[in-house]
């Protein structure tokens, strides 16, 4: 028999290109076994189980490369952009499963005495500028999915277990269905953790989250001098392509995290050049040749962390500039002072805050929670580079920016909602200047250990935390936002879906706990657009008051508001449960309160939201994969 022992190595599928309606994909396989020759029979199956294609080869040969044309192509798109069609490719007894779709990313250059190229003088004046960006000339960052420009909304992924053996599907499918219900679509899978199982990158195509990932080195030297790194390396990269280069969630390869912040393309030598150039790079060009590899993360620019060539680290600029400002300043002007961290694609941005109260009880007491810093700075890692503690920067941050602590039950509440108050000024910035910057990415996602506080936004325990629910309203297709500049309040609006969108916008403002109106604006917003819909006059309003700006479109409704100067919160008593059932919870605000907290083992709809006097809000509620009780709490405060 001549197929004996004749059988498919293993695969690799790619988009050639897409035109018309119509896909062209190839498909190359290689044998084991083969030089006796075998019948080789090439089917793909469209998501819909209905075949496609059908073709049958013999082979004798180690290769075969297969052009296949399908008509009326289903695309796959990131969450948000489209739907997430998956096709089979069937070579004799193997399956592989993969989605149709291209993938560019366009740095195009600056023009000379641009908005952008002003921009980037700026951003190079800036005090995290100067650390670090040494470029004399500049360009964007854009990554487009079938042509589309995608607005990439993300956070870093570490492992969800500190051992990766105790990692399950079942909470992976969890964190991962949280971050596509918060808008998500990127995650970078950071050099610090590991190449996940396969469920994490199979649940990742199915669900439309990019998927950026880093080689296993970072923030350190290795022995990349000496040939059995260097072996290792190759045998390393080997792994990871096979593994992972059919999957249409994988858009870019990164050599390492940080080790190369201080090299730029005209350096001879860096951290981590010798064990990208001659471990990983040669065998990514050879097993997957059609995917992006960025030399490391940061990458672009001179040197690679800058912020006005490629992409950014923002944490790079934690010892520097950012935990300097928040434990030496008033942090009057802290919006002013964190939109100087403007990039042109942001792949770490940092953020802390506390966890919820169920996760707190399963590793503390209350008496730790509420009246003790021991327990807390136990469970609150901190950068051993950095001459800070971590949960100290918290506090000071907390107390600068929403007020001294009455006792610890309002000490623990601000300290959780800081992280909200974090990710609004920064996503909101980013979101305004959209174009200009083109993706932002957190750091991070979830926690691999029990953390009381710290970066993440879902906890280990798979509970969101208070900046899940700021990522989800500012991740959304439409959001407001409220900007400052020369004399003027200005009303932005942003649309990230592929529709026109009619606004309605209403203006207010609050002080001394009434509302005055001030103004009622129809306005258009195009598809993929950030734009100022409206301005006027700071003066028009108290120096003092909170503006407050009521968005809708549709049945999508957004509220964004702007204080001057820091932002002290109150506890209040103002929010009534009107109804509650299995599912759901309806409440009534008497007065106006800024922030409305939801507390206990479930998955809100909404959370950490403001409500006007006489508003009615419904809230759904989904227990936790892992809740141990039905508990629900609630929290108010005004300004």
């Amino acid at each position: 028999d001549c197929t004996q022992g004749f059988a498919v190595s293993n695969a690799y599928i790619y988009t050639e290109c897409i035109a018309d309606g119509n896909a062209q994909i190839v498909a190359e396989a290689e044998f084991k076994n083969y030089r006796q020759g075998g019948f080789v029979d090439i089917e793909i199956i469209a998501p819909d189980g209905t075949s496609v294609y059908r073709h049958r080869r013999f082979k004798k040969e180690k290769l075969l490369k297969e052009y296949i044309d399908i008509p009326n192509a289903r695309l796959w798109y990131p969450n948000g952009y489209g739907e997430q069609p998956l096709y089979t490719l069937r070579l004799n007894e193997k399956e592989f499963r993969f989605g149709i779709r291209t993938v560019t990313v366009w740095q195009l250059p600056d023009a000379p005495d641009s908005d952008y190229h002003k921009k980037c003088l700026q951003i190079k004046d800036s005090v995290s500028g100067r650390c670090y960006d040494r470029n004399e000339q500049f360009s964007g960052f854009e990554l487009r999915i079938n042509n589309i420009p995608i607005m990439c909304k993300g956070a870093n992924w570490v492992p969800c277990e500190p051992f990766p053996s105790a990692e399950s599907n079942e909470k992976i499918t969890h964190l991962l269905t949280l971050a596509k219900e918060a808008n998500l679509n990127m995650l970078r899978v950071w050099g610090g953790g590991i190449f996940e199982k396969q469920h994490f990158y199979n649940e990742c195509d199915r669900l439309g989250i990019l998927v950026t990932q880093d080689f296993l080195m970072a923030c350190g030297e290795y022995p990349e001098h000496k040939e059995e790194f260097i072996t290792h390396m190759q045998h390393e990269a080997e792994f990871a392509a096979y593994a992972l280069r059919n999957h249409p969630c994988l858009v870019w390869w990164s050599g390492d995290n940080e080790n190369a912040v201080d090299g730029d393309d005209e350096a001879e030598d860096y951290h981590g050049r010798t064990a990208i150039h001659d471990g990983i790079f040669p065998v990514l060009s050879r097993l997957d040749p059609k995917r992006r590899f960025m030399l490391s993360s940061p990458c672009g620019g001179t040197p690679y962390a800058s912020k006005t060539v490629g992409t950014t680290h923002n944490t790079q600029y934690l010892g520097c500039s950012i935990f300097p400002y928040i434990l030496n300043s008033d942090m009057i002007d802290y919006k002013e002072h964190f939109s100087e961290y403007l990039a042109r694609f942001i792949a770490e941005e940092p953020t802390t805050g506390a966890v919820c109260l169920p996760s707190l009880r399963r590793m503390m007491t209350d008496d730790d929670i509420f009246h003790d810093d021991d327990m807390w700075n136990y469970h609150t890692k901190s950068n051993p580079g950095l001459p800070f503690s971590l949960f100290d920067v918290l506090l000071h941050f907390t107390r600068k920016v929403l007020g001294e602590f009455a006792d610890g039950k309002d000490r623990f509440f601000k300290m959780k909602y800081i992280q909200y108050e974090w990710i609004r000024i920064s996503m909101e910035n980013i979101r305004r200047n959209k174009g200009f910057i083109n993706g932002i990415v957190y750091w991070m996602w979830n926690d691999c250990w029990p953390a009381a506080s710290g970066w993440a936004f879902a906890d280990y325990y798979g509970l969101p935390k208070a900046s899940f629910y700021s990522f989800k309203r500012c991740a959304g297709d439409l959001l407001a936002s409220i900007d400052k500049e020369n004399g003027l309040y200005k009303i932005f609006i942003c649309n990230d879906s592929s529709e026109n969108k009619d606004v309605r916008i209403a203006l207010s403002y609050l002080r001394n706990g009434q509302i005055s109106q001030l103004t009622n604006i129809c306005t258009h917003i195009h598809a993929a657009v950030s734009a100022c819909v409206y301005e006027f006059d700071c003066e028009s309003i108290p120096s003092d008051a909170v503006l407050l700006c009521d968005m809708q479109s549709g049945s999508l409704h957004d509220r964004a508001f702007y204080k001057n100067g820091n932002l002290p919160i109150f506890p209040c008593d103002n929010i009534q449960i009107v109804q509650q059932t299995e599912n759901t919870v309806t409440l009534r605000a008497d007065a106006y309160t800024h922030v409305v907290e939801l507390e206990g083992e479930y998955i809100f709809s909404d959370n950490y939201f403001s409500m006007f006097p006489d508003e009615e809000k419904t809230v759904s509620l989904c227990p936790c994969y892992n809740a141990r009780s039905s508990d629900l709490q609630l929290s108010s405060y005004t300004i």
